[in-house]
């Protein structure tokens, strides 16, 4: 990750200190530190301009007033606000990252752009009554692929910065789930993310770098080894991309050449069922699980050949968090690449988890 300056890692040594005392004196404050009076009266007073302590006159020692400080951070609240295709997540955190609120409404997927900036004004804002807090310190606005263009982006931080007059982020949700599985990794160097079927994330020495590379893009549509793949249709108009190969639709088809039968009615449940079922010790679900894991794994060594990266992260949903497709995910990636296993590295999430994520970042990001 990148290191702090040596001069934010005093302001945040020094902020810190107060919030630990909640109400220190100057002089104990000068004392503790071990930095000289006038830095701390410098900092301290940056501390003030941004809300985050507060100064009171008290009696000192010697009957002579004395300047102390208490720490405001039960007022500093950060808000992580994410858009999935059927809800918005909302969660509040205070200065210490401790949950305050998290709530879930519905947010169609297919509804305007009024309407959408709406529904998200009024999460945040039960959000943060229910914290106790009107007005949020930080947000955080995840938003999913079909959402994330520059357009939308820009309306939508101005109307939240024209509330409430306040710092305002917004990150695709790929970007966000590749910011918490470093967080959970403690991963350094230079590393990409794989989501689902359709995104590439890469990061240098924590630095976000690129999201949607043209030239990364491409890896999606080369066809996949002969025997490795279905030869299904993709959307670029060929068959048997690498991107339709991983696909919900893939794996059902798999399980149906397997098994001779559908494993569900929807992607979802087909997904949850294959994965329930190769838990249990269900051979073709098994077979299946490792077959896709095998055209991952190469899509995995194709891009660590085209960058190259330290380390890559498989990206999975909680519904299909299945321990065996990773590590089958993991060999292939091995054997294709020809680097060690332990570059591959898997990470699972959920939608609570992104909405946490989000708030996290802004916590990271803005409390100083």
């Amino acid at each position: 990750m990148k290191k702090l300056s040596k001069q934010l890692g005093k302001r945040l040594f020094l902020r810190n200190l107060i919030f630990t005392h909640r109400s220190i004196s100057r002089p104990e404050l000068i004392r503790l530190c071990g930095l000289n009076a006038r830095s701390v009266d410098r900092y301290t007073h940056e501390l003030k301009a941004l809300g985050l302590i507060r100064s009171t006159q008290v009696q000192g020692s010697r009957g002579r007033p004395a300047t102390a400080y208490t720490s405001n951070s039960e007022n500093c609240l950060f808000v992580g606000a994410v858009i999935d295709s059927w809800q918005l997540l909302t969660t509040v955190l205070d200065i210490n990252g401790k949950p305050m609120f998290c709530q879930a409404i519905p947010c169609p997927r297919r509804q305007s752009l009024a309407n959408l900036e709406t529904d998200i004004i009024v999460s945040i804002e039960r959000a943060t009554q229910q914290s106790g807090q009107q007005v949020p310190y930080a947000i955080c606005l995840g938003l999913p692929t079909h959402l994330d263009q520059p357009q939308t982006r820009a309306r939508l931080l101005q109307a939240l910065r024209n509330r409430y007059r306040t710092q305002v982020e917004c990150l695709s949700t790929d970007t966000l789930i590749t910011h918490e599985a470093l967080a959970h990794t403690w991963l350094n160097g230079r590393i990409a993310s794989i989501i689902f079927s359709s995104a590439f994330i890469i990061f240098d020495n924590g630095l976000h770098v690129t999201q949607y590379d043209k030239r990364l893009q491409a890896l999606w549509h080369r066809r996949t080894p002969e025997g490795l793949g279905l030869n299904l249709a993709c959307s670029c108009g060929k068959r048997g991309c690498l991107q339709a190969e991983l696909s919900g639709e893939a794996l059902i088809e798999r399980y149906r050449q397997l098994a001779g039968a559908t494993p569900g009615n929807t992607l979802l449940a087909a997904g949850k069922n294959i994965n329930l079922e190769a838990k249990l010790g269900n051979q073709n679900a098994i077979n299946t699980i490792r077959a896709q894991a095998e055209v991952y794994g190469y899509l995995a060594s194709q891009l660590h050949a085209e960058l190259p990266v330290d380390y890559i992260i498989m990206i999975q949903s909680s519904h299909f968090n299945n321990a065996a497709y990773a590590q089958f995910a993991r060999e292939a990636f091995a054997r294709w690449s020809g680097v060690s296993p332990h570059q591959f590295r898997p990470y699972a999430y959920s939608w609570a988890d992104m909405a946490f994520a989000a708030s996290q970042y802004a916590r990271r990001n803005f409390a100083w």
